[in-house]
């Protein structure tokens, strides 16, 4: 087995328009060394392959020759992989501050980015040896920067705008945000937001005199019982306002809770009808504010 010729020297000044950094030495100082440490060695594997005893000649039942072309190959891959590393570094022309260096390593930042859109996918740290390999399949790599979201246009690295609501999806391709919802759907959903807070409103108590009353579904119910029991009401039956206190409860004053429940619904169903015209006339239904103009509830001034 032959062994590879390894003729190989990188200097500072071979990286013409390179940034010349203490990590830039350190890498071309650790290929320097490798590569002289190698040719040192070249002569030991030569020698092995034309008789003489290796290392393991003495322990091992395998003849010279087996043993002499495993450190030939050996040494080969060790050559290979040194030159590699070498091409690679000559062929990477990456800013100062883009490069890291750890006992002779070298690590640069990158960002990926897909091809079609220039969206950003992700961006890191990789040895600078493994540069070459990073990406896949219809993405792009923009070396010596580190950017988050976005996208990159020749170059340029350009950040992604806020989300203008939480229905809107961007599209890469134009550069925009966009809102797949129809018309008729947005409608549809401002609508369901104003019946919540009609509902919402509805068991907000309803007011006789200067008490208020609970209109809750439970409450209601024992307030329809009041009114069927009419003139069989309990004497000095005490019932408890929204504020916490009591009040004796009247066939008359039954008939008038009822009674403003009554109108308390049709008035709060009316508005929810009236915010609902409104919003649909709109020319932007999902901005329209349906909040005022409701009847007053429990804790509200009239």
């Amino acid at each position: 087995m032959k062994i590879s010729q390894l003729i190989l020297s990188i200097t500072l000044a071979s990286l013409a328009g390179c940034a010349t950094t203490v990590c830039t030495t350190q890498e071309v100082d650790a290929i320097n060394a490798e590569n002289q440490r190698l040719e040192q060695l070249k002569p030991t594997i030569t020698s092995y392959l034309a008789g003489a005893d290796t290392p393991m000649s003495k322990y091992s039942r395998l003849p010279q020759s087996v043993l002499a072309d495993s450190y030939a190959r050996e040494y080969n891959s060790a050559v290979g992989h040194l030159e590699r590393r070498a091409a690679r570094f000559n062929a990477v022309c990456i800013p100062a501050e883009a490069l890291g260096c750890w006992q002779g390593i070298c690590q640069v930042i990158f960002t990926i980015y897909e091809t079609s859109t220039g969206r950003v996918l992700s961006s890191g740290w990789v040895h600078i040896e493994d540069l070459q390999g990073v990406g896949q399949e219809g993405q792009s790599i923009l070396e010596g920067v580190q950017h988050v979201g976005g996208w990159i246009t020749d170059g340029e690295h350009f950040p992604q705008p806020p989300q203008p609501g939480p229905h809107h999806l961007f599209n890469w391709a134009a550069k925009v945000w966009e809102d797949p919802r129809t018309s008729v759907q947005i409608k549809a959903q401002q609508w369901a937001r104003i019946k919540a807070l009609r509902d919402a409103r509805k068991v907000g108590g309803v007011q006789v005199g200067d008490k208020w009353f609970h209109s809750d579904e439970a409450s209601r119910i024992q307030q329809i019982g009041l009114v069927m029991m009419g003139a069989n009401l309990p004497a000095d039956l005490q019932w408890k306002t929204m504020d916490g206190s009591f009040v004796t409860m009247t066939q008359t004053l039954a008939m008038q809770i009822f009674g403003a429940a009554a109108a308390s619904d049709q008035a709060t169903f009316g508005k929810a009808e009236q915010h609902r015209t409104a919003m649909e006339a709109s020319s932007d239904p999902e901005a329209y504010d349906f909040t005022p103009g409701w009847p007053a509830i429990y804790g509200e001034t009239p």
